[in-house]
C-alpha cells in the first residue's frame, strides 16, 4: 500500500497575515501623515494603508507561487506587505499633491541646499538662486502638501527613480525590528509608554513627563532602561542573524 505523501505546513489564512500587521500599517499611516498634517488626513490614510495590506495578504499566494517564497515565512510577507502599503500611500500622495511641477522642482532646490532647515530664507534664496518670495512659496507648499519624508514615498510621489527592495533583505530587517517589538513588549507599562511618546509621537522627554505627570527624573529613568533593553535585544537578532 502507497503512504500518503506528507503535507507541508499550511499556507497562513488572510487573518493570520494581516492581523499581526495593523499596528505597522497604521504607523507607516502615522509617519505620512506627519510630514503634511494639513494636506493628509489619517483616517483615510489609515484606511488606505489597512486596505493594502489586505490586498497584500490576498495575492501573497500567488506573489510566493511567482518568485519561489515560501508562503509560511510570515517575515517575507511583512516585507512584501510593507512595500504593497507604501505603494498605496504613494498613490494617494500623487492624488493629493496637485503643486505644479515647478513649485516641485523648488522645494527640492531648497531641501537640498537646506537639508536640515537651519538656514535664513535668505541664505536659501542666495544658495538656490530663488528670490526670498519664492523660498517663503516653496516652503509654504512643502507644508500644506504631501512632501512625504521617507526617501522612497518622496522619490516615487515626485516621478524620480527609486531604488528596488530586495523582499528577502528587507526581511532581514523585519526580523531585527521584530525582536525589538517583542523586547517592548516586556517592558513595564510606564517604560513602554515613554518610549511611544519620545520616539513614535517625538515628543521631548520634558514634554512626556508633563503629560504622565511624572517628573523628568523618572521618565529618564523609564527611557534609558527602555532603551538598553531593546539595544540588548538587537544586538542578540543581529548575532543570531
Amino acid at each position: 500500500m502507497t503512504a500518503a505523501p506528507e503535507l507541508g505546513p499550511a499556507a497562513p489564512t488572510v487573518d493570520e497575515l494581516v492581523l499581526p500587521l495593523l499596528e505597522l500599517a497604521r504607523g507607516l499611516a502615522w509617519r505620512s501623515f506627519k510630514s503634511a498634517p494639513y494636506a493628509l488626513d489619517l483616517d483615510e490614510l489609515t484606511g488606505v494603508a489597512r486596505e493594502a495590506l489586505c490586498i497584500a495578504a490576498a495575492r501573497w499566494g500567488g506573489y510566493c507561487a511567482a518568485h519561489g517564497y515560501d508562503p509560511t515565512r510570515l517575515d517575507f510577507f511583512g516585507a512584501y506587505a510593507t512595500r504593497r502599503i507604501k505603494g498605496a500611500i504613494i498613490d494617494k500622495a500623487r492624488a493629493e499633491d496637485y503643486v505644479p511641477r515647478s513649485r516641485r522642482a523648488k522645494i527640492t532646490k531648497i531641501r537640498d541646499a537646506d537639508p536640515d532647515e537651519s538656514k535664513t530664507d535668505e541664505q536659501v534664496a542666495s544658495a538656490t538662486g530663488l528670490s526670498v518670495q519664492e523660498v517663503l512659496q516653496a516652503r509654504a507648499d512643502a507644508v500644506s502638501r504631501p512632501v512625504l519624508n521617507d526617501p522612497q514615498l518622496w522619490a516615487a510621489a515626485h516621478n524620480q527613480p527609486v531604488e528596488p527592495e530586495d523582499v528577502e533583505s528587507a526581511a532581514a530587517v523585519s526580523l531585527v525590528l521584530a525582536a525589538a517589538v517583542a523586547a517592548m513588549r516586556t517592558l513595564p507599562p510606564a517604560v513602554q509608554v515613554v518610549l511611544a511618546l519620545h520616539y513614535y509621537r517625538e515628543e521631548k522627554l520634558a514634554t512626556v513627563a508633563e503629560r504622565l505627570g511624572l517628573t523628568t527624573e523618572e521618565v529618564t529613568q523609564h527611557h534609558k532602561a527602555g532603551v538598553v533593553a531593546v539595544y540588548a535585544a538587537l544586538r542578540r537578532a543581529v548575532a543570531d542573524g
